[in-house]
């Protein structure tokens, strides 16, 4: 059940990201099919009414999140890189990094990013956001194999990606341990490690 949160007042702007900030929890304790407007509203304690004027329906309120999520995607690859050596493969090992830690922090939102069919993919914004997310690790391959043919550097880059995102669904979103009981920010590590080393093979 919702714990419903005492009644606030909000400023022009607060109560989109309220409504996001609520819908976000829910998710992460239960997944997008536990998502409901009523829901999201009862938490807030707010009118039943508020999301429409934000997000249209339900599937507006989602599509919204999943565009969030490609915006925070990007953020943390770039921030990683940005504490990075300059050197290509370095920039490469640091995305996944990024890459990594967006999967963890993220819980069962990153699901609306690739394993989910209820985001509007026609929407602006989503793909907007998407896209950037995408074209950052494209401008880092490119920068990585300038001399490779265009067909030979999109295989590198569907390799890398296959690798990262692969890395993150086996040791980040799963709770399987491979024997032993160790924290998922110890599975996100060793994680990090396999994907520097395959970087280092490239």
């Amino acid at each position: 059940m919702t714990q419903s949160l005492p009644k606030a007042n909000y400023h022009h702007g607060d109560l989109r990201q309220a409504l996001l900030d609520a819908a976000a929890s829910i998710i992460r304790a239960h997944g997008v099919e536990a998502l409901t407007l009523r829901g999201v509203t009862r938490a807030l304690g707010v009118a039943h009414t508020a999301p429409k004027h934000h997000f249209g329906d339900l599937d507006g309120l989602i599509t919204a999140l999943a565009t969030e999520q490609f915006k925070q995607h990007l953020e943390r690859m770039e921030a990683a890189c940005g504490l990075a050596k300059p050197d290509p493969k370095s920039q490469i090992a640091a995305a996944g990094r990024g890459y990594l830690e967006h999967v963890q922090r993220s819980g069962k939102l990153f699901e609306l990013q690739f394993n989910s069919s209820r985001p509007n993919f026609a929407d602006p914004a989503y793909q907007t956001h998407a896209n950037a997310a995408f074209a950052f690790l494209v401008g880092l391959v490119e920068r990585a194999f300038p001399e490779l043919p265009e067909d030979q550097r999109q295989a590198k880059l569907r390799q890398i990606w296959a690798q990262i995102h692969g890395l993150a669904l086996l040791f980040v979103t799963t709770s399987h341990t491979f024997g032993g009981t160790i924290t998922q920010a110890a599975r996100a590590a060793e994680a990090a490690l396999l994907f520097d080393a395959f970087v280092e093979r490239l």
